[in-house]
């Protein structure tokens, strides 16, 4: 959800319920998680995902300079930092 909410927003707040419990009882995580936050904790991820697609276009003897459009499906693809790096 946080996710999904950063795609659009600069800042959420994650909430999560009843994490764990201890003689005082309950224990909830409420955090705010700004979007350069995720963006760096998943940059190395979406860097490893471009590799295939550069491997994908040297294989097809294509550069980034041949294509004109790109279309970016799944859920991943609305992040903003996603769609910066391609």
């Amino acid at each position: 959800k946080a996710k999904i909410e950063l795609s659009s927003s600069q800042q959420t707040e994650v909430n999560l319920p009843y994490i764990t419990a201890d003689a005082s009882g309950p224990k909830h995580l409420v955090q705010k998680l700004t979007r350069a936050k995720f963006e760096s904790l998943v940059e190395e991820l979406v860097e490893n995902t471009l590799a295939p697609v550069k491997i994908a276009l040297k294989d097809a003897g294509l550069d980034t300079g041949s294509i004109d459009d790109v279309i970016l499906v799944g859920g991943q693809t609305r992040m903003p930092l996603v769609q910066q790096k391609v």
